[in-house]
This record gives structure tokens, C-alpha cells and sequence, in this order.
């Protein structure tokens, strides 16, 4: 009888202690599936089942149930009922998670991002369109069926492929986009970490207006009185601080708890403790990037004038004219994983850094490889791996076949002010491909 008895009583408790440790973990599942349902929905303008379907369907997010409200423009995700996340639309500021207690701040925002008026249907990299060149080394045949390959057939849903753009020669001369999930040309795609390099670019353009040197110590308040503050704002964009972080994407980690928890990632962030001296280590953090962030916020000391910035000095310019840049509940520009933007965009970003680093263009760069031997610091990397930062092909199985008839290039490095230049990289892993060729 006393066994009988304690038999279950031995079960409830274990799973009251696993229910109990896992539990948190599911309000990082919720979090995410509200954040993308409500970006997909309210800001790249998909249907809601495309996004369940395609970019929620993966490990325990899958299980997740949403409810979107098309009137406050937010969705509320549950999974089995539990871990309740709800995320909101701004305008011109993008979704963001929201406490279910707190009411968002007050910011005072621009009713629209400052876009410009300029039409960039011209052809790239001065707009997004196709090049009416014609290379007669080019062969056509060859190149549309590497680029029809990177997509699923009719029905099929392996390679999730959203768009594939093709530069040759400093000229776009393909592009084709998931037209089963009504995905375009102007469909804003996540960025993801391509926007680290945008937060980066943002300090390359303050440094240009003498504002900020990257050699100056971080201007964070809270660690003049320990280690922290010999911290250098290069060491911050190089992810050598030195900060203890965990990037664990699986888990209840640093990472998931400031991006699906937390409203303010700056405040988070900053309150990482120091683990070892800075500029030793490279150790991958999206909290330092978000420590950028927010320093930038501060410099220029004008919300109106921080949420206007990335499209008046960067956008504009090179004709990002989609691009939207979503913040978290207080208001910071997030590098990860939170900006939206159509396709195209990527190639003239990495041009636009090309003339800002060395005045060239990106084709020029990529001919006489200044991208790896001009602008690039040496730096120890974690697990005794050495930083290349070379220009070399994209090994990638499941675009093997694309790699065998046009050369994939990696544009990853140190650029100057801008470290993490891994568009070409990451395009690939987030379903994009970008493709840049001399030959």
C-alpha cells in the first residue's frame, strides 16, 4: 500500500521540478512567435498563415497559437494556453513585446521614418533594379537555372528560399522572388544580424560628424567604478569587451531573455558583468550591439532626431527607401533581429560601406580584395580560431549546385568603423541569397 502510494506522489514531483524549470523557457517561444506574427503581418504585410507556415513552423515555436488584433494592430501568442506574449505595432517604429502590466512609454516619434522621395527603380547599385547591360560572357541559361534551383518546386516546402539577387560586375542581372508565398521585390524579409552592421554604420557616420571616436571609452555611466570602463566603443563593435554573454538561441540564456523579457535591451545589456580584459577575445554578442545602440541614443540626446537617423544619413542615400528599423518597448534600436527590409537592399548597403570605406565601388573592392587586407584589424578569436575575413566562396550544400556555376562571395569582415559585415552569409542562412561576381 505505501509503495502504491508513493509511486505517484514520486511522479507529480517530477514533473511539478521539470515543469517548474522549463516554464520560463516557453515565454521565449511565445515571445518570438508574437514578435514575428505581428512584424510579418503589420509590417512586411504577409498573410498570417504564410508566416505561421514558413517562419514559425520549427522546434517548439510551432506549437505556438496566435491572436491578432487587426484593430490595435498586436497579436497575443499562448502555447497550450501558457506564457501569454503580446506584441504591438508603432507607427514608424515597428512591433515590440509589451509586459501585460506595463503600458509603453510615451516617445515622441516622426509619424512616418523619413524616407526619401527619390524613385530607385534605377538600376543598382543608384536604385533596385535589374541592369538593362548585356555581358555576353554572362551565360543566361546557366544563371536562371541556378537561380530557379535555390527555390522549392510548386508544393514543396524544403529550401524555404524568399529571394535570390544576383550581382555581376557591379550590376544586378538577376533576381527572383518566393512568388508562391506572394513574396516580391518590396516585401520587407527579416534582417536579422545584417542589422548589426547598420547600428555600426550609424557610428561610422557620427564619427564622420566628429560626435564620437571609437577610441573612446564606452560612455556608459554604470561602469565608471569597476573594470567596464576601460572599455573602448570599437571594443563594443568588434564583440571584444570582454563582457560575460550567452548567445544560446536554445535556451533561457542572455540573449532570449533581453530580446523576448526585457523592454529596454540597453539597460539589460549594459548590466552584463565584466568576465576578462577587453580586445582580447572575440566572443559573438548581440548585448554589445545593443550597448551601440544605445550609446548612440544618447550622443545624439533627441528621440526625434535617433529614430530619424538611420534613414536621413544612411538610407536615403543609397536607396533603402523600404527599410524599417523596429525598436524595443523603450524605444532602442534592436540590431538583432529586429529590422525589416525588401531584398534588394543588401547589395546596396555593402556599396554604400564600400564608398564610405575606400570611396570605390563594391565591384572594385571585391577585384583587388581590399575588403580583407586594408581594413582589417588582427584580433584573437575565442576557441583559439583566427579571424580571415576573407573574401572566399560560401560553402553552403543545400546551394551547392548555385556554387558550382557562379562564384559566391563572402563579403565578411572588419571594415573600418563597420566589423560585422556578414550580409553574403547571412542572406544565405535567412533564405535570401545574394550573389556578387567579378567573373
Amino acid at each position: 500500500m505505501k509503495r502504491s502510494i508513493w509511486i505517484p506522489l514520486i511522479i507529480v514531483t517530477a514533473l511539478l521540478i521539470i515543469g517548474t524549470s522549463q516554464y520560463p523557457k516557453l515565454s521565449i517561444a511565445t515571445g518570438y512567435g508574437a514578435k514575428c506574427m505581428a512584424s510579418g503581418v503589420f509590417v512586411a504585410g504577409r498573410e498570417a498563415n504564410s508566416v505561421k507556415e514558413n517562419d514559425l513552423d520549427y522546434s517548439i515555436v510551432k506549437y505556438t497559437s496566435s491572436k491578432i488584433d487587426y484593430q490595435e494592430k498586436s497579436v497575443t501568442t499562448t502555447i497550450f494556453g501558457l506564457a501569454k506574449q503580446k506584441a504591438v505595432y508603432r507607427e514608424a517604429l515597428g512591433c515590440c513585446l509589451v509586459a501585460e502590466q506595463q503600458p509603453l512609454p510615451s516617445l515622441k516619434t516622426p509619424s512616418q521614418p523619413n524616407t526619401s522621395t527619390r524613385s530607385w527603380r534605377s538600376p543598382w547599385p543608384d536604385g533596385d533594379g535589374k541592369s538593362d547591360s548585356l555581358f555576353t560572357e554572362l551565360d543566361s541559361t546557366k544563371l536562371k537555372m541556378a537561380v530557379d534551383w535555390a527555390f522549392d518546386e510548386p508544393g514543396m516546402k524544403l529550401k524555404k528560399t524568399a529571394a535570390v539577387v544576383v550581382i555581376y560586375k557591379g550590376k544586378m542581372v538577376a533576381e527572383e522572388y518566393w512568388k508562391e508565398q506572394s513574396i516580391t521585390a518590396d516585401t520587407r524579409l527579416w534582417g536579422w544580424s545584417m542589422n548589426k552592421s547598420i547600428v555600426n554604420a550609424m557610428v561610422g557616420v557620427l564619427v564622420k560628424q566628429g560626435k564620437l571616436s571609437v577610441q573612446a571609452t564606452a560612455p556608459v555611466e554604470e561602469w565608471l567604478q569597476d573594470k567596464r570602463r576601460e572599455i573602448k566603443i570599437s571594443d563594443l563593435m568588434h564583440m571584444s569587451s570582454g563582457l560575460k554573454w550567452n548567445e544560446d538561441y536554445g535556451d533561457l540564456s542572455d540573449v532570449t531573455t533581453m530580446l523576448y523579457k526585457e523592454p529596454d535591451c540597453y539597460k539589460f545589456a549594459i548590466g552584463s558583468p565584466f568576465g576578462k580584459d577587453p580586445d582580447l577575445e572575440y566572443k559573438y554578442s548581440s548585448g554589445t550591439t545593443n550597448i551601440v545602440s544605445g550609446i548612440i541614443r544618447r550622443t545624439l540626446g533627441n528621440d526625434q532626431l535617433y529614430f530619424a537617423f538611420p534613414y536621413h544619413e544612411i538610407a536615403n542615400k543609397i536607396g533603402m527607401s523600404s527599410l524599417l528599423m523596429e525598436t524595443d518597448a523603450s524605444g532602442n534600436f534592436v540590431g538583432f533581429p529586429m529590422v525589416m527590409q525588401p531584398p534588394g537592399i543588401g547589395p546596396n548597403l555593402v556599396n554604400c560601406i564600400c564608398k564610405m570605406v575606400c570611396g570605390r565601388e563594391i565591384a572594385s573592392c571585391l577585384r583587388d580584395g581590399c575588403l580583407t587586407q586594408q581594413h582589417r584589424p588582427r584580433l584573437r578569436m575565442a576557441n583559439t580560431e583566427r579571424f580571415s575575413g576573407s573574401i572566399a566562396p560560401v560553402i553552403c550544400r543545400m546551394y551547392r549546385w548555385i556554387c558550382m556555376h557562379a562564384r559566391v562571395i563572402e563579403a565578411s569582415g572588419y571594415l573600418s568603423f563597420l566589423p560585422n559585415i556578414w550580409w553574403l552569409s547571412d542572406w544565405v542562412l535567412v533564405r535570401r541569397i545574394l550573389i556578387i561576381t567579378n567573373s
